[in-house]
């Protein structure tokens, strides 16, 4: 088994607040000139080796980061989500994962589609 190292993802001194969870954090990051590079999903670098770094960073990131942004997209579209009333979500975490909690449940309504696709 390999495993490659996250913990700078959770370092105070690499990311604001780095424990809590924050779904702006790399678009803030964009209006600062300095940190405008390492704002972007297919940027490689120590701090982040979620495609590897340096002469080894995945070929395929490009790709693989405009395929998820298809699917974003549909789902946003078609479908309108929610988090069901009382529930709160909770991060598990161990050994080398963090899972969110199996037992929390969102509702999902299909929308009156605006365009096609």
């Amino acid at each position: 088994m390999l495993t490659v190292s996250a913990h700078k993802l959770w370092d105070d001194d690499t990311y604001e607040n780095a424990a809590s969870w924050d779904g702006y954090r790399f678009y803030k990051m964009r209006d600062d000139p300095q940190r405008q590079s390492q704002a972007q999903l297919i940027t490689t670098a120590p701090e982040n080796l979620a495609f590897g770094h340096g002469k080894h960073a995945c070929p395929g990131r490009f790709f693989a980061a405009n395929e998820v942004k298809i699917v974003l997209i549909f789902l946003l579209l078609r479908y309108g989500w929610k988090q069901s009333e009382g529930m709160v979500p909770r991060i598990f975490s161990g050994g080398f994962g963090m899972a969110l909690d199996p037992t929390l449940r969102i509702e999902v309504r299909r929308r009156r589609e605006e365009m096609e696709i």
